[in-house]
């Protein structure tokens, strides 16, 4: 506390703080909370930064209050916000970045991840139960366009902000390695596991019986495995569907080696632009029209 500007003859001694001018009186406010003092301790042993925690708890309120909050103006916005907003209050109520140096923010927005995805593909094979499309066309159509959104957004977030088109390639490319390694090579590391701890039991055979079977393999392999049991996993039309994806996106590559070639990588003229994303739909189309007819039989490899 400064005090200046004394009155009624009183006078400032030269030699306290201040001078002869003002006055310089420290005041110590000591809280004698007992519970404030035990957090502030616990604080201070998990090394926490107080401030930090206060602007997480703020950003954690005003995520939630964001998502009650329509994005934009006009019908279009509204339908929008209507349809995200279940998506949006899912992963609002997720602690914030700012939190714990944000790995309960990445936790759960794994968890979170994991139940769209979930959520996705049993809607999308119920649909295609419904309209009695394949398994595997339902995979390649609904479920990677469901599961693929978030992927194809951060990708445009890093289209816009980016002079290249690396980052985008690296996220699309990077989720779709994960998708397959781990999507798959987790389920069946389970399945393997499993089939050889437990041997052929009724069920293994009720599956892969080459008569009587739901799954009937050919009788050499049933009989190399009949005792032991095995994980099986039948490769279908996945031989054709992905020489056709490997095609599509070596063209994919190729022409953004072009459009680098010429300066408009990212950008460009607008005729150019519309005509290299007409020729990507394109590209998306005809892997879905070959994959659909090799999976219904009207084409075939030669073996």
């Amino acid at each position: 506390m400064v005090l200046s500007e004394i009155k009624g003859g009183a006078k400032f001694e030269k030699h306290t703080d201040g001078g002869e001018d003002t006055d310089v009186c420290t005041v110590m406010i000591v809280n004698d909370d007992d519970r404030a003092t035990k957090l502030t301790q616990a604080i201070s042993l998990l090394k926490l930064d107080a401030d930090s925690l206060d602007i997480a708890g703020d950003d954690w309120m005003g995520q939630i209050k964001d998502c009650f909050s329509v994005d934009g103006e006009g019908p279009k916005a509204v339908i929008m916000h209507v349809l995200t907003f279940p998506w949006k209050l899912m992963f609002a109520i997720f602690p914030p970045a700012g939190l714990f140096s944000g790995w309960p923010c990445f936790f759960t927005a794994l968890l979170g991840i994991g139940f769209q995805v979930i959520l996705i593909n049993d809607f999308a094979s119920q649909m295609g139960c419904q309209m009695y499309i394949k398994p595997s066309i339902t995979a390649i159509t609904f479920v990677a366009l469901g599961t693929s959104l978030p992927d194809t957004f951060a990708s445009m977030q890093a289209a816009i902000g980016d002079k290249y088109a690396d980052n985008s390639i690296g996220n699309v490319t990077g989720s779709n390695s994960v998708n397959v390694l781990l999507g798959l090579g987790l389920p069946w590391l389970i399945g393997a596991v499993y089939w050889s701890a437990n041997g052929a039991d009724a069920s293994w055979h009720a599956r892969f019986h080459p008569v009587t079977g739901k799954f009937p393999l050919p009788q050499a392999t049933y009989d190399l495995y009949s005792t032991s049991g095995a994980f099986v996993v039948s490769k279908g039309d996945l031989g054709f569907s992905v020489i056709v994806f490997t095609v599509c996106a070596v063209l994919t590559i190729g022409l953004i080696l072009v459009r680098r070639k010429f300066g408009q990588e990212l950008g460009g003229n607008k005729a150019g632009g519309l005509a290299s994303a007409g020729f990507l739909v394109f590209l998306w189309f005809l892997y879905i029209i070959l994959s659909s007819l090799s999976t219904y039989g009207f084409i075939t490899l030669p073996i």
